[in-house]
């Protein structure tokens, strides 16, 4: 399982304090996918917009 830590500022904590944030199912997946590498690899920021239809 995965957690992300951020700084968390803007909720009135010092700097030494820190908000756990779970992954969605959806960012689970998506590490799955990186860790067994079938994430998609691109050469340039215009092959990765082409991909995303930006």
């Amino acid at each position: 399982m995965y957690i992300f830590i951020k700084k968390s500022k803007s909720l009135g904590m010092s700097p030494k304090k820190y908000e756990l944030k779970v992954p969605t199912a959806r960012m689970k997946k998506a590490l799955k996918e990186l860790e067994k590498k079938k994430g998609k690899s691109f050469d340039s920021i215009e092959a990765l917009k082409v991909d995303l239809e930006l």
